[in-house]
Order: C-alpha cells, then sequence, then structure tokens
C-alpha cells in the first residue's frame, strides 16, 4: 500500500545533496564469511574497532583501528569455536563501563557473550537458548533493574530437535528464563515502550501471516501471552517482514516501527500513536530484497536517518546500501548508495563513530560471492 509520503520520498531522492558519507578502505576476512558485526573499542586506545562473528572457520574476530584509517584483523587471535555463529552484534551486557559482543550460534542453539574489559574480549559465557534457530537477539531492560536482559527470537528446528520456533526473554544478569512463546516463523524481534505506559514491550512479526505483534510487557519481565496483531497489508501475506527497527523516525519523540519486508523489496514505515497502534506512513522501495534498516544521524542535522541494505543470495547478485536522509518529520531523501557482489542479512550493519568526529558512520559485513570469505565495509562521515 502506497502514501502520499512515498511519492514524497522518491521525489526526494532525486534530488540528492552531496553524499554524506564516503566509503574507507575495506578489509578483507580472508578465511571466513561475515555473519554479524559490532563497532567496540577493544583495546581502551580511544579508537573504535570492527568486531565480526564469522563461519568457515568459525569464530570471532578482532579489526583493529590504527588510526590512519585503516583496520586489519588478526586472524591467528579469533575467539570461539562454534561452527554456526550466524548473528553478533555489540551491546552491553553487564553493568561495567566496556561494550560486550554478542553472538549467536544456530547449530548448537546457543548465546554466547563475550565481555569487554581494559584491552581486550574475554573468552565466551554460553546460555543454552532452546528457540530452535536463534535468528537475533535485542539488549533492552524489561523489569526495571538496570541490568542488561535479551530477548530472543528463533525459527524452527526440522533438523536436530524439532523445537518450533520461538520467541524468548532471559532476565540479566543470569539470564534466566522469563517467557517463551512459540511463534511458527518468528521475524526478528526489538523492544520499546509502544503503548505509553512507560514499561517496555517486545515487538516481531509473524513472516507466515505479514503481521505486527506486539506483546505488552508488564515492567517486570513478563509479556502478554496475547500479542495484539497488526496486518500490514491485510490483502498481501506475501511480505515476509524480517529486519526490525524501533526508533522515533517522525520527529514526534513516539516510537515507529520500520521493517524489511524482503519479498515485496521496499522498507515500510509505521507511524506509532503512542498507545500501540501503528499505521503506514511510507514504503521506501528498492531494487532487491530489502535486508536490514538501521538509524542514524549521518549529517549531523540532530535528525533520524536511515541506513538500509538489500541484495539476494544468488550467484553474481549485487548489494546495496543507502542512506537515506530524515528531515525530522517523517519524510526521507535517498542522499548517497554504495554497492557491490556479494551478500549480507539483517543483522550485517552497525553504526556508531568511528573516526571521532562525533558523526555517525556505518559498517556492513559483506558476504563474498564464494560464501566462504567476506569483507568488512566502513562508510564514514564527512568532515
Amino acid at each position: 500500500m502506497k502514501t502520499a509520503f512515498a511519492v514524497l520520498a522518491c521525489a526526494l531522492s532525486v534530488a540528492a545533496q552531496d553524499a554524506v558519507l564516503h566509503e574507507a578502505s575495506s578489509a578483507d576476512t580472508q578465511q571466513g564469511a561475515p555473519h554479524g558485526i559490532g563497532i567496540i573499542d577493544v583495546n581502551q586506545d580511544g579508537r573504535p574497532d570492527v568486531v565480526i562473528a564469522q563461519i568457515r572457520p568459525a569464530g570471532v574476530n578482532i579489526f583493529l583501528n590504527d588510526g590512519k584509517g585503516n583496520v586489519k584483523g588478526d586472524y591467528n587471535k579469533m575467539l570461539g569455536t562454534r561452527m554456526g555463529p550466524n548473528f553478533g552484534m555489540a551491546a552491553r551486557a553487564d553493568a561495567d563501563a566496556f561494550l560486550d559482543f554478542i553472538q549467536l550460534d544456530n547449530n548448537s542453539g546457543k548465546l554466547t557473550v563475550y565481555k569487554g574489559s581494559k584491552g581486550k574480549l574475554s573468552d565466551g559465557q554460553e546460555t543454552d537458548l532452546g528457540v530452535g534457530w536463534p535468528i537475533s537477539a535485542f539488549p533492552c531492560d524489561l523489569n526495571g533493574d538496570r541490568q542488561t536482559d535479551f530477548v530472543i527470537a528463533g525459527w524452527p528446528d526440522p533438523v536436530v530437535d524439532k523445537t518450533p520456533g520461538r520467541l524468548k526473554v532471559l532476565l540479566g544478569p543470569t539470564l534466566k528464563e522469563s517467557i517463551s512463546l512459540d511463534i511458527p516463523e518468528c521475524g526478528a524481534a526489538a523492544a520499546g515502550d509502544v503503548n505509553g505506559d512507560k514499561k517496555p514491550d517486545v515487538l516481531t512479526t509473524d513472516q507466515k501471516e505479514g503481521v505486527l505483534m506486539v506483546f505488552a510487557g508488564d515492567g517486570r519481565g513478563q509479556l502478554s501471552r496475547t500479542p495484539a496483531r497488526i496486518p500490514l497489508d491485510p490483502a498481501d501475506k506475501g511480505l515476509k517482514p524480517k529486519g526490525i527497527l524501533v526508533a522515533d523516525l517522525t520527529g514526534d519523540k513516539i516510537l515507529d516501527i520500520a521493517l524489511c519486508c524482503e519479498e515485496r523489496q521496499f522498507v515500510r514505515i509505521l507511524k506509532g500513536d503512542g498507545k500501540g497502534g501503528f499505521t503506514t506512513h511510507l514504503d521506501i522501495a528498492l531494487a532487491t530484497k530489502a535486508k536490514f534498516v538501521f538509524t542514524g544521524d549521518f549529517n549531523g542535522d540532530k535528525h533520524a536517518d536511515l541506513a538500509i541494505g538489500a541484495c539476494i543470495v544468488a550467484a553474481g547478485a549485487q548489494w546495496s546500501v543507502t542512506i537515506h536522509l530524515g528531515d525530522g518529520q517523517g519524510a526521507y531523501a535517498k542522499n548517497c548508495e554504495f554497492n557491490g557482489k556479494g551478500n549480507f542479512h539483517f543483522y550485517s550493519a552497525a553504526v556508531g563513530d568511528m573516526d571521532g568526529d562525533k558523526k555517525d558512520d556505518l559498517a556492513v559485513a559483506v558476504i563474498n560471492e564464494d560464501e566462504g570469505s567476506g569483507s568488512v565495509r566502513r562508510y564514514l562521515s564527512r568532515k
């Protein structure tokens, strides 16, 4: 369903400003396909480094920032031995001052936390998940104790233990299970107070039915077992919504949602009403399947901008990353585009200040066509 805003977004993109990001030198992962990325100052030298989860060989690879615009991985000091690390991100998993790296493994069904400390990441601490094939982990505080909890989403595992797709809450610091809900075809999950009661709610999608699901939180780590179900398009169940972003995207201080609708090749922004309801605001059309959407302030105007990744997984396929600048009122104009051969996933990007200019930059983990190697692509803000 298109809207007047969608037409406006397309019109604005024609007259894009000068590119707000430029591509820095990339770093080759050599052996290993990257399947997740985080921005962390690992060695505490004031220069943010890049950490990726990769397969073939499996592990966590640290790319150190040399202060000269380059990052370089140390392949002899990779952390972890799991065979299928299919997700990775930076998060604050405990109460100390250091960022940690979170990894999900779809072979073992485990969550691993590599804790940050002064100068290094620690060996991983593992937690069994029981969610089928875990696809996303969202850090938040669901019970108000100022400890990091995790919302885990998983797909069905038809091979090993026949586990159905599940949404699960793990409460920190011990990561004890609080609630587990069966969802046959769960998309990625996120959290935020979308109904105005000052208690975080959990949001995910039913990919089979093309429905947004909102689970109201009680502020004590529990969720309503019967979610509000919001059809994305009653006439079209084939949107395949997977990647999700919860943020104020229209400038009214109310949380909105952006969804990557893979099969229809667009990102849909849903405007929140602050009471748990959402309506379609605009669609941002893409050339291929929408994979990821992240928000950041890439031009320093204090308005939310969007970084969107799109690709298909096929021989000779192209990927693209586009930057869409927000005006603070809900309109987005395409500003610049980067592309290449290969593919990535909905967890393959991270936003942060990598060059110290107090503007957001973008890092993307790209898998090469051979599916056994890849690269870290960095897009830095203009000075």
